[in-house]
């Protein structure tokens, strides 16, 4: 990876996947759980929306300048993830996105902003382990693929929400486009006052300016109706509620 490429949120270090070098190798589970920790916002695929409103305020974050990416807000405070126990595990009966279920691999088009990359998926090499040292062995990981570099059923299921990623997380570009075309997102302050501290602002978020949404043609509105994605306008927007559950869960 270039070095001024900028890399995906949370990821530390990308090489690209290489049955071979990889054989015998397990997930790391530990790293996980600390990816999973550290994930205050993440990124959501239009696909995600209906089941993460249930749970998350779904905002909008700036990737690059001009390019916009939907995302759950996890935490009140950076690199905090109100979601996961103490150990990083997601706590049950909460949506996990796909971005988490998806790591330690990643597409070519999440790691160059703008460009459609559609070659061979990337995986973060720091977040694999060695089994040879069994005090590093997680017994629970999923081996990706045999000692003679053949795919496991693991790696197969895994591949597939890889690919099935690649095409929902374009498909949420384009809608985000499309917002930032209408002019209907605007930056906003998440502000929130626990009970045990001085108030917490969450800056940098964006979110659909609703008068502005009233106020578009009726054939624009039409369009967004007939593409799927005023149903996610409303589902982002009710969503926003939300925020007063993190303070909840602290």
């Amino acid at each position: 990876m270039a070095p001024d490429q900028q890399l995906p949120p949370g990821y530390r270090q990308l090489a690209p996947l290489d049955s071979q070098a990889l054989a015998g190798k397990r997930i790391d589970a530990g790293a996980c759980r600390a990816f999973n920790r550290v994930q205050q916002t993440v990124p959501l695929t239009l696909a995600e929306f209906f089941p993460a409103m249930r749970d998350y305020p779904i905002a909008f974050v700036e990737a690059v300048e001009g390019v916009f990416l939907p995302c759950v807000v996890t935490g009140i405070r950076e690199h905090e993830n109100l979601f996961v126990d103490g150990a990083g595990d997601w706590l049950a009966g909460h949506y996990i996105p796909a971005y988490v279920r998806r790591y330690p691999f990643i597409t070519p088009l999440a790691t160059t902003i703008g460009e459609n990359h559609k070659q061979p998926v990337l995986v973060d090499a720091s977040a694999l382990v060695d089994c040879v040292d069994d005090g590093d062995i997680d017994v629970q990981g999923l081996f990706l693929f045999a000692a003679n570099g053949e795919a496991t059923e693991a790696w197969r299921q895994r591949e597939s929400l890889i690919a099935e990623y690649l095409g929902a997380e374009q498909q949420s570009r384009r809608f985000a486009d499309k917002l930032v075309d209408l002019d209907l997102l605007e930056p906003f302050t998440a502000q929130m006052l626990p009970n045990d501290a001085g108030p917490v602002a969450i800056r940098g978020l964006y979110r659909v300016n609703e008068s502005r949404l009233n106020q578009l043609q009726a054939s624009k509105v039409k369009a967004l109706m007939h593409g799927g994605e005023l149903s996610r306008i409303y589902a982002h927007l009710i969503s926003l509620d939300n925020f007063a559950r993190l303070l909840d869960r602290r």
